[in-house]
């Protein structure tokens, strides 16, 4: 008989719940969904914003918020129905299951979905959403909306370092603003692994994202502004947290940044440009080699103060150094097209009647060189850090400075050396392969070998690529005898990337016949990069000595 009557209690509990009947009173369950929403699903952040319409119907409109502007995607309603509670968005329908203070249940038991939310006072809601092939679920946060759609300006260069699963990694962010329209552009500290401009940027002042497509592997940042610091993750398949604090280079009131086109006779190359803003150019600087390959990223302080002294500062994509194949790479530099390229830009600025001086950075003096020997007219060389020695030593060189620049510690560039040296030996005896493998495996397997190694050895196809290969330590034998024009090679005391005092003798040798022609200055507070007093570890800004500009600026006198 108990058993009878626990049947029917059961059997009338499902025959209600089938059968439920909702009034007035169950849709005031609904009250507390009546706010905005910030909604995170994941990596993806969106909003929602409920409203009461009358009596009988609550208004959702999911948007994003893009540079302080609401971009509305899709409306969704919950309506009460003469007895039923229902749930619309577009042309889909889900029916109430069940409400409480707290929570709600909607169902369309036909496609066998679900949407149920959940809200608690202290974290906010939790949406689940139920489909035959899917679950999506995402949380909701209240917001002051009024702060979220604030104007937000931001411009300037912002450099620090992500965490990637514990590794640093430097980069910058830097925001120009043209007529309204912010653009963003990203730099790695080796800008040869990425230096991109945002496909999208917008910049709010809660929840800013940038876009990025990086070679069709799309990847987003997003972060928030913190006075002078942004805060925020690098997004991929991964999440990885970074904080960039904004730079304190000089002030560019004194210039313009413009980004333009030279249409030369071969092609249409990508140029940038810093000018002073008074419009009067008395001297141009084209600078080839780092860190032109991409733009004027981290040097801007040095085109801002040329600015002011009336000095245009010229950068271009250059294409020759950017299809790198391997850590080999400067053996693999057509250098020779790379100097005609840097021609055409040449030319183009002959035609607005500027004198040019050529500023090289690294492996670009090669092509300063060739410049020189084409006869093609230039004021001065400003040689920065020049390679002078051997192929051997410059492959060194170009490795250590990507090992520094991701702040590695002195015990990593020491082994670096040495697994390089093994690796010459094997190019040039083709003994000991599997020893060399190994310690290069073992390299990557430590983390820093992805930053200064290749990750195989060549084999003998790649050889015969660079026959340069088996003379790696003779010194460059560069012909200087046509050379006419003026010279300042400028080392750093403190480089310890490449070996200063060799290269400048060297470099010197080569002028023996043409003393009159080279300054050779070597800067006691500065390092590789020429850089001074601000290498903290978390920044890669270029500031340059004061006694550096000074002798800079002599040469416009």
């Amino acid at each position: 008989m108990k058993n009878s009557k626990l049947l029917l209690l059961l059997f009338s509990i499902t025959l209600f719940s089938c059968n439920s009947s909702f009034d007035k009173n169950s849709f005031k369950q609904f009250n507390w969904i009546e706010y905005t929403w910030k909604c995170q699903a994941g990596n993806t952040v969106f909003y929602e914003q409920w409203n009461k319409i009358n009596d009988h119907t609550y208004k959702g409109i999911n948007f994003n918020i893009c540079n302080g502007q609401i971009i509305e995607n899709d409306s969704s309603f919950i309506e009460l129905k003469d007895n039923t509670i229902e749930f619309r968005s577009g042309k889909s329908k889900w029916q109430l299951e069940s409400v409480f203070e707290n929570s709600f249940r909607f169902a369309n038991h036909d496609f066998g979905e679900e949407i149920k939310y959940v809200f608690d006072k202290k974290l906010g809601a939790n949406v689940q959403l139920t489909f035959p092939n899917k679950n999506v679920s995402y949380s909701m946060t209240r917001i002051d909306l009024v702060e979220y759609l604030k104007p937000t300006n931001l411009e300037g260069e912002y450099y620090g370092t992500a965490d990637l699963n514990g590794k640093p990694a430097m980069f910058s962010l830097s925001f120009l603003n043209d007529n309204g329209t912010t653009n963003a552009f990203m730099t790695t500290a080796d800008s040869a692994i990425v230096h991109e401009q945002a496909t999208s940027c917008c910049i709010n002042n809660v929840n800013s994202v940038l876009n990025f497509t990086n070679n069709s592997s799309p990847f987003s940042i997003q972060f928030d502004i913190f006075n002078n610091q942004l805060k925020g993750f690098l997004v991929n398949e991964n999440k990885f947290p970074f904080t960039l604090e904004k730079s304190t280079s000089v002030s560019n009131k004194n210039a313009s940044i413009s980004a333009s086109y030279f249409q030369t006779a071969q092609s249409k190359i990508s140029c940038s440009v810093v000018k002073p803003s008074s419009g009067i150019i008395k001297n141009a600087i084209l600078i080839i080699g780092e860190p032109s390959i991409n733009g004027l990223e981290g040097y801007n302080e040095f085109a801002y103060r040329a600015a002011a002294k009336g000095i245009a500062v010229y950068t271009y994509k250059q294409n020759y150094f950017s299809g790198a194949k391997s850590y080999y790479e400067d053996l693999y530099i057509d250098y020779d097209k790379a100097a005609q390229e840097a021609a055409e830009v040449l030319v183009a600025l002959k035609k607005e009647s500027l004198s040019v001086t050529v500023m090289a950075f690294g492996v670009g003096n090669f092509v300063a060189d060739q410049l020189i020997s084409k006869n093609v007219s230039v004021k001065n060389i400003i040689a920065v850090s020049p390679p002078c020695t051997s192929f051997q030593s410059l492959i060194t060189t170009e490795s250590l400075r990507n090992l520094y620049m991701r702040n590695t510690i002195t015990e990593s560039a020491e082994a670096c050396k040495e697994v390089w040296n093994a690796i010459f030996v094997y190019l040039t005896t083709g003994k000991e392969g599997q020893q060399v493998q190994k310690a290069i495996d073992n390299a990557w397997q430590e983390g820093w070998g992805s930053y200064c190694l290749p990750q195989e050895l060549p084999n003998e196809e790649t050889v015969k690529k660079f026959p340069l290969a088996k003379n790696l330590n003779a010194n460059f034998s560069i012909d200087r005898s046509n050379f006419n024009i003026p010279i300042i090679a400028i080392f750093g005391e403190k480089d310890v990337v490449m070996n200063v005092k060799e290269n400048a003798e060297a470099l010197d040798q080569q002028f023996s016949a043409k003393k009159a022609l080279l300054q050779i200055r070597i800067y006691g507070n500065a390092d590789h990069h020429l850089e001074s007093n601000n290498t903290t570890g978390t920044t890669f800004v270029k500031s340059f000595s004061n006694e550096l500009y000074n002798d800079l600026w002599k040469l416009f006198k």
